[in-house]
């Protein structure tokens, strides 16, 4: 019979003997500690998005302290147990185990997912103007939390439009743009809101100096355009100044950038300036610009015509067609037949000449030239014209005085000769008989003849080569 008190002591020594063992190899992972069956994250996300973080959970059958690593920290790191994407790309994690009482520690595989892009939060014309006036401009900032290049566009290139970052006014009316953000490293592209403002018109600016151009005899005027048309459609107007004179205005309305001036005289100075109106208002005038006017010869007049008034020639003639910018007199030549030309006129400032003193059967030339202080111009073409002879009117105040013997006729020569030479005849009718010519072929305007005793009559007449006037009767003489 075993002795109950030893027994129990065996028993309990065992026991603690036993613990104390177990003890020992618990905390000895060297002393047959076991291995994991496996360590991951078992929450790994199928994606990501870039600034996104998850918290990994580990699944393992050990029992030691559980982390995770990152493989890629360009773009995920962890951190306090947090996995925060910070590119975008593949993330690779590593999940862990270490050592604890029964198991050893132990590595998991890599498992990875793709960190995408992330949408920008805003994007937006941070200084956006509440108003702006044509021809102005202001550059665009863009407020934004991501990493994309920055833009702007109008979609009213009317009114106005970006270039070089640049937001111009080239219009009146409401002037809209949007911002953009193109994609970027780790934001993806987002377009911003349209954002508005108006663009209110202005006077326009000055135009440029005139040019000026002398035809001689007129000016062309021509300016450039403003700088700055306020917005509006513009037109002109002009005004001149001759010598020490005033500003008139001399054109308005407009539409083009040219003005002629016509009426110019050699010696003036003229002077010009342009303004620019629009619906708005007028700007200030142009610079003026001034020129003296020079003459050159004028053009040669037109070819005279000639009438024929039997005893005289009548000239006319049309005006240069380019005065030379100057006022003009005129000077004429005639050739008579075959002979030379000779000149008969100058000085003139009509454009008509009468010549005196022309004779049936001869041929008259002219030409007439135009005079001005730049000198003489071109002659005109030659123009002929045979003179002929129309009929003589009759003599006048027909005398008869008689004498002891005689008869003494005279008479006042006709008043048109017709053109020609005159010569006159005579006839007498002695008491109540038939006429009988007793002169003829002479240009004296007397006759005398012997006479008896007895009653005559004489009637006298002109004679050129167109033929006879009207015969001019006496009273009845008697002879002595």
């Amino acid at each position: 019979m075993k002795h109950p008190v030893r027994a129990q002591f065996f028993k309990s020594t065992l026991v603690g003997a036993l613990v104390v063992a177990g003890s020992l190899l618990a905390t000895s992972p060297m002393a047959g500690a076991l291995t994991p069956s496996s360590v991951s994250i078992s929450n790994l996300p199928s994606s990501g998005i870039f600034n996104g973080s998850f918290t990994p959970t580990v699944s393992t059958d050990a029992d030691g302290t559980t982390s995770v690593t990152s493989s890629t920290t360009s773009i995920c790191t962890v951190a306090n147990g947090v996995v925060s994407y910070v590119g975008v790309g593949t993330c690779t994690l590593v999940a862990h185990v270490d050592s604890g009482t029964n198991y050893s520690a132990l590595d998991g595989g890599d498992q990875s997912f793709d960190v995408t892009q992330s949408a920008p939060s805003s994007v937006s014309i941070s200084n956006l103007p509440s108003s702006g006036i044509f021809n102005g401009s202001f550059t665009p900032t863009v407020s934004t939390d991501a990493d994309g290049t920055t833009s702007v566009t109008s979609s009213t290139t009317s009114i106005c439009t970006v270039a070089n970052g640049v937001v111009s006014y080239v219009g009146v009316g409401t002037c809209t743009l949007v911002a953009h953000v193109a994609s970027g490293t780790n934001y993806s592209n987002l377009n911003g809101e349209s954002q508005s403002f108006a663009i209110a018109g202005s006077k326009p600016s000055a135009p440029g100096v005139p040019s000026l151009v002398d035809n001689h005899g007129s000016f062309s005027v021509t300016w450039t355009a403003p700088s700055n048309t306020g917005g509006y459609a513009v037109t002109y107007a002009v005004e001149e100044k001759t010598n020490y004179g005033t500003f008139t205005q001399v054109a308005s309305g407009l539409s083009v950038l040219q003005f002629t001036f016509v009426g110019t005289s050699a010696l003036n100075t003229y002077s010009f300036a342009i303004v620019a109106v629009n619906s708005i208002g007028r700007s200030l005038w142009s610079t003026p610009a001034w020129l003296e006017a020079a003459a050159v010869v004028a053009s040669a007049p037109g070819t005279p015509s000639i009438t024929d008034r039997h005893g005289s020639l009548a000239l006319s003639w049309a005006a240069p067609s380019n005065t030379g910018g100057d006022n003009l007199m005129y000077v004429v030549k005639e050739k008579i037949n075959n002979g030379s030309y000779v000149q008969v006129a100058s000085g003139l400032t009509l454009t008509q000449f009468t010549v005196r003193g022309t004779l049936a059967g001869n041929t008259y030339s002219f030409m007439v030239a135009a005079t001005n202080t730049a000198g003489r111009g071109s002659w005109s073409p030659v123009a002929s014209l045979r003179a002929v002879a129309t009929l003589p009117s009759a003599p006048l105040t027909l005398n008869v005085r008689s004498g002891k013997g005689f008869f003494y006729v005279n008479w006042t020569a006709s008043l048109a000769s017709g053109g020609d030479t005159l010569s006159y005849t005579v006839k007498e009718k002695l008491n109540n008989g038939a006429w009988t010519q007793v002169y003829s072929g002479r240009a004296t305007s007397t006759y005398t003849e012997a006479v008896s005793k007895a009653n005559y009559i004489f009637e006298v007449s002109a004679v050129n080569s167109a033929g006879q006037s009207a015969w001019l009767v006496s009273g009845p003489v008697r002879g002595l």
